[in-house]
This record gives C-alpha cells, sequence and structure tokens, in this order.
C-alpha cells in the first residue's frame, strides 16, 4: 500500500464525533458500510476494466464520500486518487491504485469488525 501507509485506517474518533459520539448508529452505519461497499467496488473495478474512465470516476466519488462518513481515512485518499486519476485519464495510475483495493478493503473490514 505505498503512499497510504502513513495515514490512518480507520479514524474511529473522528466517526464518532460526526455520529454525536452514538456508539450505536456509529455501528449501523459500519454495518453499511461493509454491506454495500462490495458491490461498489465490483463496479468500480468493471468500469475500470472495460475503460470506462467517466463511470470509475463517478463510483470513486461516491466511495470517497461513504468512506469519509466513517472515518476510512485511508480509503478515502485511495479513492480519491482513483477519482483524480480517473479525471485526468491517467489509465497505468488508475490500474496501479485499483490492485490496492482488495487489500486495503479487507485492512478496514478487519478493524470495523473488531
Amino acid at each position: 500500500m505505498s503512499g497510504f501507509s502513513d495515514i490512518p485506517v480507520w479514524n474511529k474518533a473522528d466517526a464518532l464525533t460526526r455520529l454525536m459520539n452514538n456508539q450505536n448508529l456509529l455501528d449501523r452505519v459500519t454495518d453499511l458500510y461493509l454491506s454495500s461497499t462490495p458491490c461498489l467496488l465490483d463496479k468500480l473495478k468493471q468500469s475500470v476494466t472495460q475503460n470506462d474512465l467517466s463511470a470509475a470516476q463517478s463510483e470513486a466519488h461516491t466511495l470517497k464520500g461513504a468512506s469519509g462518513n466513517i472515518g476510512a481515512e485511508q480509503m478515502m485518499a485511495l479513492f480519491a486518487a482513483i477519482e483524480a486519476a480517473a479525471k485526468e485519464q491517467h489509465e497505468d495510475e488508475i490500474q496501479s491504485l485499483v490492485e490496492q483495493l482488495d487489500s486495503m478493503y479487507q485492512t478496514l473490514e478487519h478493524e470495523l469488525r473488531q
């Protein structure tokens, strides 16, 4: 995860602050994130594979926002980088970034489920 290792995987304190320190609500929001994100990741990867950079940019933007809402800072940074690369049509950079998605998501999922 070169370039992203200095960014926290999950900033739980920030997420709790956004949700008025409501742990119950945080649990529900993270559960929703975990249930909806794999499908969205697949759509993003499919758009990249099909070289539909406009769709990839839009999907990365959506995922960036969802990640930000739960304090998933590392994923948010990755999606921001994918979104920017798609906007600039840097196909090689997008491919390199997308290759990091699965392992980074698994790391986040592990932290969220603890």
